[in-house]
């Protein structure tokens, strides 16, 4: 991304969410979010949020919006999704749906 020119960028690496039981070495049924539709929602949600305090703080003037490739929210930051624990290729799939 340096060699684009591109300064910012949003990164989210979520996990379900899941407790992990170590003493049973397993994962604890009924938590967490282990619908890949619904974590897709949740995600975008997140971004949305990310998108209305970002326009906040550059209207605000604590950072400006010249030449960073953000001035207009989210819409024009790449934004880079990947997944970890209790993640597959159809959260990412569903992820990808939503944005």
């Amino acid at each position: 991304m340096v060699e684009s020119g591109i300064k910012r960028a949003l990164v989210f690496y979520p996990n379900s969410g899941e407790e992990w039981d170590a003493s049973n070495e397993t994962w604890v049924k009924g938590t967490g979010c282990t619908s890949p539709k619904e974590f897709a929602s949740l995600l975008s949600k997140a971004i949305g949020a990310v998108d209305d305090t970002w326009n906040e703080v550059v209207k605000s003037g604590k950072v400006g919006s010249s030449g960073n490739n953000c001035s207009g929210g989210c819409s024009n930051i790449p934004i880079v999704v990947g997944g970890c624990c209790r993640t597959d290729p159809s959260t990412i799939s569903a992820i990808r749906g939503v944005l």
